[in-house]
């Protein structure tokens, strides 16, 4: 008995130590969590400072799961001004384009990154886009992501709250991604 209350302590005390760096993505607990910090290795061209952090769903390198290439991210960057529709397009396309090529290169697999395209709309403080995009990470094929990105500006900073699937808006998932959102603390 005292055994089974030892690791159930060492166990909350891991997780606890876990989530302590975890600004704002605190859960779910069964999607992976990173931080990365800006200006980002893979894309360098975006000369931003700050971090972000992401929650991937444990299908989204399953290209047979209803969860694949869903995650959620919050970016929290030093920018006190406004972004423009096509400076966000810009951003997009090349962070998408830099984590596109950073791991194609490392798989030694050649996709045209010529392809990758970001279509992008404002509507209040949220941007709706859609990013033609290819999938580096499993065999290289053509995925069609949505995304919704609130943007809410805190101090001198921007918080770009942001969700991505290419399930389409009604699918379940998007249910789950509302969720997260939700559970953010600024």
């Amino acid at each position: 008995m005292k055994l089974v209350v030892l690791i159930a302590c060492f166990l909350q005390i891991t997780l606890g130590k876990a989530q302590e760096g975890i600004i704002f993505l605190k859960e779910p607990l069964n999607w992976r969590y990173e931080k990365i910090d800006f200006p980002l290795d893979f894309a360098p061209e975006i000369s931003y400072k700050g971090f972000e952090e992401l929650r991937f769903s444990p299908g989204m390198f399953d290209v047979t799961s209803e969860e694949y290439f869903t995650y959620a991210f919050v970016i929290a960057l030093e920018k006190e001004d406004e972004f423009s529709i096509k400076e966000m397009e810009t951003f997009l396309t090349i962070y998408f384009k830099g984590l596109c090529n950073a791991v194609m290169n490392s798989k030694k697999m050649t996709i045209d990154l010529d392809k990758i395209t970001v279509e992008t709309q404002k509507i209040n403080q949220q941007f709706i886009s859609k990013i033609h995009f290819f999938d580096p990470f499993t065999d290289g094929r053509i995925v069609d992501l949505k995304m919704e990105m609130d943007v809410v500006k805190k101090n001198d900073k921007t918080i770009l709250i942001t969700l991505v699937s290419p399930q389409e808006k009604e699918h379940k998932i998007w249910n789950i991604l509302y969720n997260i959102k939700k559970s953010i603390k600024l």
